[in-house]
């Protein structure tokens, strides 16, 4: 098993390899002593294709084919979902439901080059009170392979609503269609929190902030972005400050000032980096916890797979990052909150609370 300060050092070399690497222009050749021993650990964080643009030809012999393979990858599943989006338009626009893009094709577009940032499912807020109704259009519409993850208005802005965020939202021409998302200043706010809210583990989300933060308009509303409960706003800041301390974002101008991040968030994220870790602690919720008592030898891999990141712990009790509570007293209040939750709630509530996701599975 690698040692802190090794895995530390793993992560660090992530940082390295990204810092800058969405930008247009020439990039200098990734020189940093240990790209080969890393390049496994950026395919799993999502960062293959922006780490190739720094990787060129003969510096990393096989590794920079299987970058390449990963943009191509990513390009034809970039190109496949606007398609899907096209019909996603078609069918909620014939039943009047008004919905906003968020995340994933949203934000790759915002990237210099097509193929650079992995795409994923296709998630979509709607009004609250429209969830039924856009629901059995998805289901009754197959707009072909793919998943929407259908979420009742924004509980991540909370308190901005629905109508709030409409009335700020951006439209993009697509297939003869406009596509409504957020608007910059939300966009950028929902992924700093999206972000910390699952943990922070994958490099390619800490990657969407720079380029969505470069990417602001003029006469950009800082106000929507870092306002907001105390917590919230410590939190985007945060982000924001670790894009420029580990990315080298450009901070546009008018930014605020950003105090630096604080050493446990820094550690935090190179942590994440150095393991390769691969989801938070919802992305095993198929087996409940309390399933391991029946066979103890299990138990410590169970507690193990279900232990939160700490950011995870810290955003999601809505602590500041700069708290004075011990990190791993609130990790273990959450692990504590969400087994009360698992036995309390119906299965269908998710599991901490926030968000009201139906995920709806669509296939030929």
């Amino acid at each position: 098993m690698a040692s802190r300060s090794e895995i530390s050092r793993l992560g660090q070399c992530v940082s390295d390899v990204l810092r800058g690497s969405w930008r247009y222009g020439p990039l200098p050749v990734a020189t940093i002593r240990d790209v080969a021993e890393i390049c496994p650990l950026l395919i799993r964080l999502g960062v293959g294709a922006l780490a190739g643009r720094r990787c060129l030809t003969g510096i990393l012999d096989g590794w920079v084919e299987e970058f390449r393979q990963i943009r191509l990858w990513n390009a034809v599943q970039e190109a496949v979902q606007a398609q899907q989006l096209i019909k996603v338009v078609d069918t909620l626009g014939s039943v009047g439901v008004p919905f906003l893009l968020l995340k994933g094709w949203s934000v790759a577009r915002l990237y210099p080059e097509p193929g650079l940032r992995p795409v994923g499912d296709i998630d979509i807020c709607v009004p609250p009170e429209a969830l039924t109704d856009a629901r059995a259009a998805l289901r009754s519409d197959n707009y072909g392979d793919g998943v929407v993850d259908l979420h009742a208005g924004l509980p991540d802005l909370h308190p901005a609503s629905f109508r709030d965020l409409w009335s700020r939202r951006q439209t993009i021409p697509i297939g003869g269609q406009l596509l409504s998302v957020l608007g910059s200043e939300d966009q950028l706010k929902h992924l700093c929190l999206h972000w910390a809210r699952h943990g922070g583990w994958r490099a390619i989300w800490l990657c969407d902030i720079a380029v969505a933060c470069e990417a602001l308009p003029r006469g950009v509303n800082w106000r929507l972005i870092v306002g907001g409960p105390e917590w919230q706003s410590a939190w985007v800041r945060g982000a924001l400050s670790l894009t420029t301390e580990l990315l080298g974002t450009k901070p546009s101008k008018g930014s605020p000032s950003l105090t630096r991040a604080p050493r446990w968030l820094v550690r935090a994220v190179l942590d994440a980096w150095g393991r390769g870790r691969v989801g938070d602690s919802h992305t095993c919720e198929g087996r409940s916890i309390f399933d391991y008592f029946r066979t103890p030898l299990l138990l410590p891999h169970g507690l193990r797979q279900r232990w939160p990141l700490p950011i995870e712990a810290v955003c999601t009790l809505q602590k500041s990052l700069f708290t004075r509570w011990p990190i791993p007293l609130l990790q273990a209040g959450y692990s504590l909150r969400r087994a009360w939750r698992k036995l309390t709630q119906p299965a269908s509530t998710t599991a901490d609370g926030i968000n009201s996701t139906i995920q709806i599975h669509v296939s030929r």
